[in-house]
């Protein structure tokens, strides 16, 4: 899960939920981040896009 939101530039809890409920998503993705490991997830999600705007802010 981690690899695919790296890979995929994920930025939101939403977009990563979209994909877990979506037939191209693992097997069980969804019933673990539902049931599981929401809150590393999402904190995992949003280190990715502060990460982002640091580098963007870097950039200027």
């Amino acid at each position: 899960m981690l690899a695919f939101i790296s890979e995929n530039e994920i930025m939101h809890l939403k977009d990563f939920a979209d994909y877990c409920m979506s037939e191209e998503a693992p097997a069980g993705w969804f019933e673990l981040l539902t049931e599981r490991n929401t809150l590393f997830i999402k904190e995992y999600i949003k280190s990715n896009w502060q990460k982002q705007q640091n580098l963007r802010g870097s950039e200027k």
